[in-house]
């Protein structure tokens, strides 16, 4: 729960950025695959309260159990009747029912954590991305967006999305926009390796300047006094790939 608030903020800023996600949200369904405690929800349900939307559907797909008490107590604390969700303790497929009715596929630093655990999962980031989304985004409707949402580190996993979801582009399967947040810093050092803040020169990078945190109070978000999470994240820092389906 460390980092709840900022990716919360994130998506509810890269909405902002994007005005057409917001309409589409009204009516919309919304897949979110490998949710963990679910941060886009709390976007999600802010977005339809200050916009007035409604008829909005939610399935988080998360395998692992660790987060079921999390998504017990967004159930139980949800008060929003224009917002309808389910978790989910499985991974999306190709065979998913609804994959080909979704208006948004959701990945939360998912991909990062595929990076991560490569050597244990023998599956690279490249191939997980063409073996596991590439499928799902080929049943997906046009119009649809895919929402990814990671570090913004080429060590992390941020160069093989790049690389993948311009293969897309390419291919005229989807559209493809890339945002970052504004840095003071140029650079840095992250685990001995430069950090970079921009993409490659290959891609337009959009920049947000607002970074400011959206959702700080750990009492609003979660609906319980004992869910805590470290404030320590002061502001938005992540990329985002936005793809809409062709």
């Amino acid at each position: 729960m460390k980092y709840f608030n900022r990716y919360s903020s994130e998506i509810y800023r890269i909405f902002l950025q994007k005005k057409d996600m917001i309409e589409k949200l009204n009516n919309s369904l919304i897949f979110s695959l490998g949710c963990g405690p679910a941060t886009e929800l709390v976007s999600i349900d802010e977005l339809i309260k200050v916009n007035h939307l409604q008829n909005v559907t939610y399935y988080g797909y998360e395998p692992n159990k660790f987060w079921d008490k999390t998504h017990s107590i967004a159930s139980y604390n949800h008060d929003n009747k224009e917002l309808n969700f389910e978790f989910k303790n499985e991974l999306i497929k190709a065979e998913t029912a609804g994959i080909d009715r979704i208006d948004f596929l959701f990945l939360n630093y998912v991909c990062s954590d595929v990076y991560v655990h490569e050597n244990s999962n023998k599956e690279t980031l490249m191939e997980w991305l063409e073996n596991k989304v590439s499928p799902l985004i080929y049943k997906m409707k046009q119009g649809a967006y895919v929402i990814i949402n990671d570090v913004n580190s080429p060590n992390m996993g941020r160069k093989e999305i790049q690389e993948w979801s311009w293969n897309l582009k390419q291919n005229e399967i989807v559209n493809a926009e890339y945002f970052t947040f504004e840095k003071l810093m140029p650079s840095k050092i992250y685990m001995g390796q430069p950090y970079e803040l921009k993409f490659d020169l290959k891609v337009k990078s959009n920049t947000i300047r607002d970074k400011e945190l959206v959702f700080q109070d750990s009492y609003s978000i979660t609906g319980s006094k004992y869910c805590r999470f470290d404030t320590l994240p002061t502001e938005c820092g992540s990329c985002f790939i936005i793809l809409q389906v062709m």
